[in-house]
């Protein structure tokens, strides 16, 4: 019967940190409560800031690797446009959609065109200007500004410099 309010523990002595043996000790001894909630509070606080700098590097590492396939898949438009020129005996038309100033839906361009612009951020734009000589497509980036490839193999980091986005960049068929 006194086993339901009373419990054997070995009960260790604050000045020594030895063990000792003791008789039956009150349930509501100092030796046997839970945590303050000063320190509960404490170990949340600290878990959240833990939480936040790993999601935030989380989000950080996720932009950089989207970004590193929108310049992958812009350097695939190079060798796609490459292609092309070999196929049409010299000539770059058809990289470009007349209608809208973006990448061509013919071909691999429309396959390059619908990654890039799932990987090209919220503000996700796609310039292009071509001619039978010459051609340059640009996008834009989540965490720079834009990225610019063209048909004499450039391949760059172009910044906007007050433009709206990155097709008011894009004047001609080259690079800025």
């Amino acid at each position: 019967m006194l086993g339901i309010f009373f419990q054997r523990k070995e009960k260790i002595c604050p000045v020594f940190r030895l063990k000792r043996k003791t008789g039956f000790i009150p349930l509501n001894n100092k030796y046997l409560k839970g945590f303050t909630l000063v320190e509960l509070l404490v170990v949340i606080a600290l878990i959240s800031l833990i939480v936040a700098v790993v999601l935030s590097n989380m989000t950080k590492n996720k932009n950089s690797a989207r970004d590193i396939a929108v310049r992958s898949s812009l350097s695939g438009v190079q060798r796609a446009a490459a292609l092309l020129y070999s196929k049409t005996q010299a000539s770059y038309e058809g990289v470009c959609d007349p209608s809208d100033t973006t990448l061509s839906d013919q071909d691999d361009f429309g396959r390059f065109k619908a990654y890039i612009n799932k990987n090209n951020g919220p503000t996700g734009v796609i310039g292009c200007k071509d001619s039978d000589q010459a051609y340059a497509v640009i996008s834009s980036l989540n965490l720079k500004d834009c990225w610019c490839v063209d048909s004499t193999g450039n391949s760059k980091e172009v910044k906007l410099n007050g433009a709206p986005d990155c097709r008011a960049r894009l004047t001609t068929t080259a690079c800025p």
